[in-house]
């Protein structure tokens, strides 16, 4: 159960981290409650997050093999060129990060 609390945690917190907010956040969102606020009466959260699984089979069980072609171990993939980009920006955001 620990396992799962922490793998969701962990996979939200990637999604954060390299996703911007989907929604912007309006001057009035300080003033929940009052009569100046002018969102919808049910406010959309700031992100859109993928299902664990989508993350899943997008990156996780891609078809990959090892190579070896100058005597350096490489893993090739075949991804789409939308999912290379995204691997590559969330590869980027987490050097930026760490």
């Amino acid at each position: 159960m620990l396992a799962a609390i922490l793998a969701h945690n962990l996979y939200r917190d990637l999604q954060i981290v390299t996703q911007s907010s989907s929604r912007q956040r309006s001057p009035s969102d300080r003033h929940y409650g009052t009569s100046c606020r002018s969102t919808l009466f049910k406010r959309p959260a700031l992100w859109d997050f993928m299902q664990i699984n989508t993350i899943r089979q997008k990156f996780i069980q891609c078809v990959g093999r090892l190579i070896q072609p100058q005597g350096e171990l490489m893993l090739s993939m075949n991804m789409s060129g939308s999912t290379q980009a995204e691997l590559l920006q969330i590869v980027g955001v987490l050097e930026q990060v760490a």
